[in-house]
């Protein structure tokens, strides 16, 4: 994993990728998710489990 910038506020960004582990409703119209199996910031298998139906 690459070292975050010290200018980053470390403790709003966990807050911020912890928020990707619940389940959002998505809205009941078609869309496009955009994502990559070497993601290193939101791995695939999260995007899969938010967006598997």
């Amino acid at each position: 994993m690459m070292a975050l910038p010290p200018q980053l506020n470390h403790e709003l960004l966990k807050k911020d990728l912890n928020l990707l582990y619940s389940r959002i409703e998505s809205p009941q119209i078609s869309h496009l998710v955009l994502s990559s199996l070497d993601d290193w910031v939101i791995p695939f298998n999260i995007v899969e489990d938010n967006f598997q139906n």
